[in-house]
């Protein structure tokens, strides 16, 4: 597989739909975008997730019975999340190595939650309240990877104009071509990069990294909020200056702009995730490294590696953006001030 492989294509092979939401509007979108699909109608959806294994290549379209709007669990000691997530769907049709969601959901099938009304009430409800300077729907799932068959990120956006915040769509996709037409005013477009060994390697079925610059070079054209991730940092490929060639590529594509944040989390493993990892692959590069386990049941990297680590990728990010504020995700408040991140909100030390 080259660098300029392109993104894979959908392989779904069959749509599930739920009956309850059949004749919702993301239910229609999705099968008028795959007509060819057989589509197989079913008295619960949630039942047959429950009760019977993963059916391969198949898409579940249904409604959620819960709230549409969380908040992040922040880590403790960690500055303020003003941000929330938005549950538009479960799983993803991309299959990074690392993902968290393999331990954290309790099954693996791909959902999409068609009940948009109930979900434009609940984003509504939260705007008028105490708003959050970003709602991102890439959560538990990528968010462009089939946005161009759901389309719900150009049903949301409307409900953030004029109110502050911004609806943040993260991603490794290249499929941006159809916000292209709408207005991206209050939308902010996240890609999350890694140096091409690791895109090779553990980010499986995502865009190239060749097309994730072209991505970034579209949305810079277009003028569209743009925001860089850089997490997880897998420390196995973060060697030599390979973030270095990285934030240099970032800068070629964007025109030598800044753009409109830039966020860094190094490789951390949740509860079960280490396990199913070293299971499957006993030799991964994820596990190479001096870990241990925090007191949240998490697996990272031992501290002082971390730093180390951070402290070379934002030397490279301000040896070009001098100044540039970074954020770290998911990460004490010491950490960021050890690293030379300026904390928005820093408590006592303890």
């Amino acid at each position: 597989m080259s660098s300029t492989a392109r993104e894979m294509n959908l392989d779904i092979k069959k749509i599930i739909v739920d009956e309850k939401a059949c004749d919702d509007p993301v239910s229609l979108r999705v099968r008028r975008s795959l007509p060819r699909v057989p589509v197989e109608m079913v008295p619960s959806a949630r039942e047959l997730i429950l009760q019977e294994p993963a059916r391969k290549n198949s898409l579940i379209l249904m409604r959620r019975r819960g709230e549409f709007v969380k908040d992040f669990p922040v880590t403790p000691g960690a500055p303020p999340a003003s941000e929330r997530y938005l549950l538009t769907m479960l799983n993803c049709p991309f299959a990074c190595t690392y993902c968290y969601l393999q331990s954290y959901l309790q099954h693996r099938r791909l959902v999409i939650f068609t009940d948009m009304d109930k979900m434009k009430e609940g984003i509504a409800h939260s705007l008028s309240r105490e708003r959050a300077a970003r709602y991102t729907t890439g959560e538990m799932g990528d968010s462009l990877a089939l946005d161009h068959i759901t389309g719900t990120t150009a049903e949301l956006l409307p409900l953030f104009k004029d109110t502050g915040s911004l609806l943040e769509v993260r991603t490794k996709s290249s499929r941006i071509d159809h916000l292209l037409d709408i207005d991206t005013a209050d939308l902010l477009v996240t890609l999350t990069l890694a140096p091409e060994s690791a895109v090779l390697a553990e980010e499986r079925l995502t865009a190239s990294l060749d097309q994730r610059m072209e991505t970034i070079k579209k949305l810079s054209h277009a003028r569209v909020r743009m925001g860089i991730r850089f997490d997880p940092i897998v420390p196995y490929y973060a060697g030599a200056n390979q973030y270095d060639i990285l934030v240099e590529r970032v800068i070629e594509a964007t025109g030598g702009r800044p753009p409109y944040r830039f966020e860094l989390g190094i490789l951390r493993f949740p509860p079960g995730l280490w396990e199913q990892v070293a299971g499957s692959r006993p030799r991964s590069p994820l596990l190479r490294g001096e870990y241990i386990r925090d007191n949240e049941g998490k697996i990272r990297l031992y501290r002082p590696e971390r730093i180390r680590l951070y402290k070379k990728i934002l030397s490279s990010i301000h040896s070009r953006f001098p100044g540039f504020p970074v954020e770290l995700s998911m990460e004490h408040h010491s950490v960021w001030e050890d690293s030379g991140c300026k904390v928005p909100f820093s408590p006592p030390r303890s």
